[in-house]
């Protein structure tokens, strides 16, 4: 068994900590590209799902494992019970929050408003000791108060599940369905946008997965499918999107050795195709490209209190008629388990991602956060957090810095309430006419869990 943090674990559980690590930054890089100026599902409508051992959640409430951070901790008494459905358990949830928002169009003509969110979900789940299954669906509806054409409703389905062949080998598969609407942040967003344009993204990706001895072997595929509506025009007329539909796959193989326990070093290589519906977009460019990642990195404990998994390498993207990029690219995260009662986070990155702007054949997004996880009291976390993104635009001058700040609040009640409220700073200076802003926002929620 496993000894408190600060210890030494089992070789094999340490092993299966490292490789888990690993393989979830490796799964990160299969994400699709596209990912600055997109949302996301409202987070706060997810369940607090019990521990897969009950028992020995009971058992471990009162400390953390080596690895282990605040939000990790067990607190079997404040999760949800679900209800049981043959041999899974299905986790309804309900979200109601208002905010208020003293930038809504994200502009340098500031309009305030007040946004009431609500947030049903449903979350199937599998509780088996070997495989894994779960299946989700959600929906986001935010009505404005004042500023009725921001007012939508976003939808997104899915599900993930995992065969397990031995310790370390697997086959998996994550694949959802999202129906939503561009952020008031996205440079391809117009300034004149009636409303956000509304978009379907598909996703789905696979991963092989085999350990063999002192060796990992890993294989994956992924495919994305963005489709994008129109977007109606202040005064009038609309703008056709049809030339950011487009296809994004994604080839990754990966190779690691466990040098020691809890120490693992791999190399990967990523292969990247972007197909769009039009061989020409609006500015009469052609956007298709592939391209090529080679890193090397590494997952382990540095100390009993300190885990990282980091690469860095090179990256490639060759463009029909746009200029093509050469580049490093990277992706740290440092975990930092300060405390039992506090967890510190590091994380930096670089992707290439597609964009319309024109004449920019991609966005080279440089990003580095911090946060943190603080349990004021077992029921009461506390997560400040600061992110700062450079965007330049490749082929242009163009040139966006955002800085992003806040703190987050939440507060289990038992173990179906719980209460939410947050603060968030937005700023982004550009050389971009127009695109500069300042905003905040204050959040205060329930979320309701059976």
């Amino acid at each position: 068994m496993p000894l408190v943090r600060g210890f030494c674990l089992d070789k094999d559980i340490g092993t299966t900590v490292v490789l888990r690590l690993g393989l979830a930054l490796f799964v990160a890089g299969l994400a699709p590209l596209a990912a600055f100026g997109q949302t996301e599902v409202n987070p706060q409508a997810k369940a607090q799902v019990p521990a897969k051992n009950p028992e020995t959640a009971k058992q471990e409430s009162g400390f953390l494992l080596e690895g282990q951070g605040v939000l990790d901790r067990a607190r079997p008494e404040y999760d949800a019970v679900g209800v049981p459905v043959g041999g899974l358990t299905l986790y309804p949830t309900l979200a109601a929050g208002v905010s208020g928002d003293d930038n809504i169009f994200r502009s340098s003509v500031p309009s305030s408003d007040a946004v009431w969110t609500i947030s049903p979900r449903l979350d199937l789940r599998s509780n088996w000791d070997t495989n894994a299954l779960q299946l989700f669906g959600q929906l986001d509806h935010y009505e404005y108060q004042r500023l009725t054409n921001e007012t939508r409703t976003n939808w997104m389905l899915g599900g993930m599940g995992q065969l397990d062949f031995g310790p370390g080998s697997f086959l998996s598969n994550q694949t959802s369905y999202f129906d939503t609407h561009e952020a008031r942040t996205s440079p391809d967003l117009s300034l004149l946008a009636l409303s956000p344009t509304q978009y379907r993204r598909l996703h789905s990706d696979g991963t092989l997965n085999g350990q063999f001895g002192l060796f990992t072997l890993s294989g994956a595929v992924s495919y994305d499918r963005f489709d994008f509506d129109s977007t109606q025009l202040i005064g009038g007329g609309v703008i056709d999107n049809g030339d950011r539909d487009r296809n994004v796959y994604q080839l990754t193989g990966k190779v690691g050795y466990e040098i020691a326990p809890q120490q693992l070093v791999f190399a990967q290589f990523t292969y990247d195709r972007r197909d769009f519906d039009r061989q020409f977009d609006r500015n009469g460019f052609d956007r298709n490209s592939d391209g090529y990642r080679i890193d090397l990195g590494t997952t382990m404990m540095l100390t009993p209190v300190i885990q990282t998994t980091a690469y860095v390498g090179l990256l490639r993207q060759n463009y029909t008629a746009l200029p093509d990029v050469s580049t490093v690219d990277f992706n740290v995260k440092v975990d930092w388990f300060a405390t039992e009662l506090m967890t510190a986070h590091l994380v930096a990155s670089r992707i290439v991602d597609d964009t319309t702007v024109a004449g920019a054949s991609s966005a080279d997004v440089r990003r580095i956060g911090a946060s943190l996880d603080y349990e004021l009291l077992r029921q009461f976390i506390l997560q400040p957090h600061f992110d700062y993104y450079d965007t330049k635009f490749n082929g242009i001058t163009r040139d966006d810095r955002s800085v992003g700040a806040g703190l987050e609040a939440r507060y289990l009640l038992n173990g179906n309430l719980a209460l939410y409220t947050g603060y968030s700073f937005q700023q982004r200076t550009t050389n971009a006419p127009g695109r500069d802003y300042t905003d905040n926002i204050v959040t205060l929620g329930v979320r309701g869990q059976l």
